[in-house]
Order: structure tokens, then C-alpha cells, then sequence
């Protein structure tokens, strides 16, 4: 909420109010910061069908842009690997560019919630980066399945972090 200030004051109160403004919206501020972490192991077995990951969630504003950070731990078998998105909530961007890379050395930039990101086997760490403008608000949420269908598990691990912060 923008600070409002009254209309009559002495030049002593208002210069203190001032300083109190700026206080009062660098806290505005520092609340726009929205982080979720997983704390239990998501797994994923012959399944190629991507589904949300429980624990990271965001309520995203519309009229809003917001810069994301998303961290992923996993494991995989040789054959199942990994592949994710950020299609799984219900807000619609107006924009949205970012960038995945993962721990055997590729990346993949992107513009579009559906865009398959990470996808390989072996991986063991996932990291996706970008910002969206919301169009119609709701939920921001990555989406977690294998690469190829394998009935060995692919995973998320606890400790897994998606950060986000509204860029004014």
C-alpha cells in the first residue's frame, strides 16, 4: 500500500513523515519477495506427463512482472531423466523470457510456460532463471516428469527452492 500523505502538515512534520515514507515502502518492498521450498522427495516413475511440484507455488499478480529463480535437485536413472516446466499454475503472461541450464553443461532459453526445460538424463541439478509480466493473475507453479518413461523413479529432492521477486 503507497504511503499517503496528509494534507496539511508543518514543514518539520512533513520532512519526518518523508523519512517514515521511504521506511514504510522499502518494507512494501521487501514483502514482494515470495519463496517455496520441497520438502518431501517427488518422484516420478514411466511417466512422461508433466505434473506440478508440490511445495513450489506462487500467487502471482496480473499487471505484474516478477523476476523467478527456480533451483531443482534430482536424481535419475540412465534411461528416465528429467524434463520440466512452468505450466502447471493457472496465471497467463503477457511476457516471459528465461533461461534453463542444467548440470551437464547445456542450457535452453525460453518464451513460453510449455517449453521443455532440463530435459536429459542424468541430471542432477536443474537451474531456470527469468521473468514474466502476468497477464491474468494466479498461480506460478514448475511441472516435474521423466524424460523418457522408465520404471526406475526420477526425482525432485527436499531442498529444492523457487524464489521470486516483483520488480516495480
Amino acid at each position: 500500500m503507497p504511503c499517503q500523505r496528509p494534507a496539511a502538515l508543518t514543514a518539520a512534520v512533513a520532512a519526518l513523515f518523508a523519512v517514515l515514507c521511504v521506511a514504510h515502502e522499502a518494507k512494501a518492498q521487501s514483502a514482494s519477495f515470495i519463496g517455496s521450498r520441497v520438502t518431501t522427495t517427488v518422484s516420478a516413475t514411466n511417466s512422461t506427463t508433466p505434473a506440478p511440484i508440490p511445495g513450489l507455488s506462487a500467487t502471482l499478480a496480473a499487471g505484474a512482472t516478477y523476476a523467478f529463480d527456480i533451483e531443482l535437485y534430482t536424481t535419475s536413472g540412465a534411461a528416465g531423466g528429467t524434463r520440466f516446466d512452468l505450466n502447471g499454475g493457472t496465471a497467463t503472461p503477457t511476457a516471459l523470457i528465461g533461461e534453463a541450464a542444467y548440470f551437464l553443461g547445456g542450457t535452453t532459453g525460453f518464451a513460453a510456460l510449455t517449453t521443455p526445460l532440463c530435459v536429459s538424463t542424468g541430471i542432477i541439478a536443474c537451474h531456470i532463471v527469468g521473468t514474466i509480466t502476468v497477464k491474468a493473475g494466479g498461480t506460478f507453479i514448475p511441472e516435474f516428469a521423466q524424460f523418457a518413461a522408465n520404471g526406475m523413479a526420477s526425482t525432485v529432492e527436499p531442498g529444492s527452492t523457487m524464489t521470486l521477486q516483483l520488480i516495480p
